[in-house]
């Protein structure tokens, strides 16, 4: 996470606004993580807690409603015409996010938690790739960032997520 908020401006490397925000991010979700562990043997089925843990998740958007701010951003957003297209990446956006979420409270649930925690950041090569393979395939997608500097830093996060599983591991 500290990797992907480095940025180079003016020939040297800063940590972004980002950082922060990545930062807390991943206390946040490795408490969740941790909590969901231990509380998920409690529940009569493995779907029983994955039903509550993803309940969870729903009750973030009617929260958000309650700052005016963010109110008007989101009805100035539905008052605009949405092309059909864009609805259908939305909904595949988060169709795939729960089947992810799914996987990753199962692996929870029968493994370490700091090796499935670790293993789960692979998920930028993911990006990478489906990056590369859907810009090819459809002007919705920005392509990746292929230039020398990008693929060093991307190497480098693979080789530290790596050194990390091994550590793990053993």
């Amino acid at each position: 996470g500290a990797l992907a908020a480095i940025k180079r401006f003016k020939g040297a490397w800063h940590f972004s606004a980002a950082f922060w925000l990545i930062l807390g991010a991943s206390f946040f979700w490795g408490l969740a993580d941790v909590f969901f562990k231990f509380l998920s043997s409690n529940f009569s089925s493995f779907m029983s807690a994955f039903t509550w843990f993803l309940g969870g998740s729903f009750l973030t958007g009617p929260l958000m409603l309650l700052f005016p701010s963010l109110r008007q951003k989101i009805t100035n957003t539905l008052r605009r015409k949405i092309v059909r297209r864009a609805w259908f990446l939305q909904i595949s956006s988060v169709f795939f996010g729960i089947l992810g979420s799914l996987a990753f409270a199962y692996a929870l649930t029968t493994g370490k938690i700091a090796l499935t925690a670790v293993l789960i950041e692979t998920q930028p090569l993911f990006v990478v790739f489906f990056s590369l393979l859907l810009s090819r395939l459809s002007r919705d997608f920005d392509p990746e960032e292929l230039v020398k500097e990008a693929i060093l830093f991307k190497g480098l996060s693979l080789v530290v997520i790596t050194l990390g599983l091994i550590y793990l591991y053993f």
